[in-house]
């Protein structure tokens, strides 16, 4: 039986790792809603608007939890780059 090339490798791993990144991504906002012990809000000290502000309601974080993970998967996939290049060309310095 032949072992994968080194390319083809590189590439099944990126895969798992943006599937992994992927799929935490999905599933956290469902384990949140089972880790609150309450459905009231915990009391907070009320901000100060400026007109025409609209303050936020609880549980708007959706949109944050998907901020976080593209931005952890650019930084992810930044260092997987570098990397590789690196390997490929020992002449850039690290």
């Amino acid at each position: 039986m032949r072992s994968l090339s080194k390319k083809t490798r590189q590439l099944l791993y990126f895969g798992l790792l943006f599937a992994f990144i992927v799929l935490t991504g999905l599933s956290l906002p469902r384990q949140i809603h089972s880790l609150q012990a309450t459905p009231e809000p915990t009391p907070t000290i009320t901000p100060i608007f400026l007109p025409g502000e609209e303050p936020l309601k609880s549980g708007e974080t959706g949109g944050l939890i998907i901020g976080a993970a593209i931005i952890l998967l650019i930084i992810i996939v930044g260092v997987l780059i570098q990397r590789v290049l690196q390997k490929n060309n020992p002449d850039i310095p690290a």
